[in-house]
């Protein structure tokens, strides 16, 4: 066979491959799509429905052009599928699907075939990775584009022969484009770029101390560069001081863990201990197999895994887009040792043959496998939480999947629209939710919009019944606030998640207590996790004045 036809084998086996993996993740991904929705999400479907509808994200019902090439996603989905979250999840999903074979195809170049499909493989049975493809939000697909743009800045700076400087600079072009559409989806690229810039320059830094030493002309022009490169991130990038605050600020519904700086070093570990225990060793193995990938790799991970560390937001979604850069480093480790280990068995079934165990040799590669396989299943827990995650509702999904316990508004809603015909105003604590079902909200009762009001207007500035300037809903959060509504309306119904009842951020202790002491309380089925209140007698007309 001569090279040619080897090589059109390899190119074919390759691209059987690519489309085996992307239907494995696809088969790992679609089930359970629609489960109950989460928080965020509606925030995408309301825009794209807006689009749709008026042609603009900025509406009655409204107002959110974050991430807009997402939301514009989700709409062309509706457009084809129909509205609803699964299809809102459609660009997710198949961004998801696509970050497996991305994570395959970067592996396989760097580090052999098998560093591929070991990568693809842990990454398409993480349960995180599976669990940000189903929810409508960028995560996916800001992490695809992350990698993408890690790869082509690695591949640009390769110093592989027959790369000419215009193709480098068109590589650099083109990381730095999918950089800044990362940065539209997500403003926390800013870690994964500093991640990816130290990497590149320990990368270069030996290349980069041979030419200071013996090239004039760099030492001349790299400081030049350096005061240019610095002048361009400064008029950029906005204000510094609005940066440290922004890196040092909680997310709003998980101020607890603004100190917590193991909290993604515990995520981690509790799914894949084995992993992070062995991964010095893969290191150090994929220093033998591919050297420099893993040194590009190992420090973008380090670096943003430290820096995710630091910051005051901290959610497993944060850090997504650095989860494949570690099933690749472990992916090209366990790639390493495979033959190693393969050549041990083959040792210890000899073993056996001489001492009279009628084993064959040829089934040493079916036992590795089998026992790598156990190993992998058994002892790292995020595997066996996906295999569930796959055989079970998502009510019994285990946490962080679900912790929030969504409330199911799909089977409340015929009992809300038939309330709402008989009162005035609709008070909510998921405001967002209720503008998705129910196409109606008059007052969004939420403490954590308060507080991300007064922070925006200051302190000395009265937030309540502030418009909220995504759903152009008025805020509310105080009992003073809902005595001022029952006295400005004959009646009303409230709706609260039940997972929002008593928290401090959501509805607190003061207003709920108010609510159950002074509103009448509307009998629902458990299992919908919300509470419905009224006040005021039925309306006979539609004035809706006391």
């Amino acid at each position: 066979m001569s090279t040619l036809e080897i090589n059109r084998s390899e190119d074919v086996r390759g691209w059987i491959e690519a489309v085996l993996f992307f239907a494995l993740a696809l088969a790992t991904r679609l089930p359970h799509l629609d489960h109950p929705g989460f928080y965020d999400e509606y925030y995408h479907t309301l825009a794209a429905r807006s689009l749709l509808e008026t042609g603009s994200f900025h509406s009655e019902v409204i107002s959110y052009g974050r991430a807009a090439s997402f939301s514009q996603m989700v709409a062309v989905s509706f457009r084809l599928f129909g509205e609803g979250l699964a299809a809102a999840r459609v660009p997710a999903l198949l961004s998801g699907c696509a970050l497996v074979v991305a994570t395959w195809a970067l592996g396989r170049r760097v580090g052999g075939v098998w560093a591929g499909r070991f990568a693809a493989l842990f990454l398409c049975f993480d349960p995180d990775a599976i669990y940000f493809s189903q929810l409508a939000r960028f995560y996916t697909t800001h992490a695809l584009v992350v990698l993408a743009a890690g790869a082509m800045l690695f591949i640009a700076t390769s110093r592989e022969s027959g790369r000419s400087p215009a193709w480098r600079i068109a590589a650099l072009a083109a990381s730095s484009a999918l950089f800044l559409f990362a940065s539209h989806l997500n403003l926390l690229t800013a870690f994964a770029v500093l991640a990816f810039l130290a990497a590149s320059a320990v990368d270069l830094a030996p290349s980069a101390a041979r030419l200071w030493r013996r090239d004039r002309r760099f030492r001349r022009l790299a400081p030049v560069a350096a005061i240019l490169f610095g002048v361009i991130a400064w008029v950029n990038l906005p204000d510094p001081a609005w940066l440290v605050s922004y890196y040092l600020r909680p997310s709003q519904f998980a101020v607890e863990r603004q100190f917590d700086f193991a909290f993604f070093l515990r995520a981690l570990g509790n799914h894949f201990p084995v992993f992070c225990a062995l991964m010095p060793l893969a290191v150090l193995f994929g220093l033998r197999r591919c050297p420099r990938f893993t040194v590009f790799a190992a420090v973008a991970f380090t670096v943003g895994f430290a820096l995710h560390s630091g910051a005051g937001r901290k959610e497993e979604r944060y850090l997504s887009w650095a989860i494949p850069l570690f099933h690749l480093i472990i992916g090209i480790g366990a790639a390493t040792a495979r033959p190693h280990v393969e050549d041990l068995a083959r040792e210890g079934i000899g073993a056996l043959q001489r001492v009279g165990a009628k084993v064959a040799v040829r089934t040493a590669p079916a036992l590795l496998t089998a026992l790598m396989a156990f190993v992998a299943l058994g002892f790292n827990p995020g595997f066996r939480i996906t295999l569930g995650m796959l055989a079970t509702p998502t009510e019994s999904w285990p946490g962080p999947y679900h912790r929030h316990q969504p409330a199911q508004w799909e089977a409340a809603t015929p009992l809300l629209e038939e309330l709402l015909t008989e009162r005035c105003v609709l008070v909510s604590s998921a405001g967002i939710k209720a503008l998705q079902h129910l196409r109606r909200l008059d007052y969004d009762l939420l403490r954590s919009l308060r507080e991300e009001q007064a922070r925006n207007l200051g302190p000395d500035h009265d937030v309540e019944f502030v418009l909220d300037p995504r759903t152009r809903r008025p805020i509310v959060s105080e009992v003073g606030s809902i005595e001022e509504l029952e006295r400005r309306h004959a009646s009303g119904v409230v709706v609260v998640d039940e997972v929002h009842w008593g928290r401090s951020s959501f509805v607190t202790r003061d207003v709920a207590a108010y609510l159950e002491d002074r509103f009448e309380r509307v009998d629902v089925p458990q299992e919908w996790r919300m509470r419905i209140y009224v006040w005021g007698e039925p309306r006979i007309d539609d004035t809706c004045v006391p």
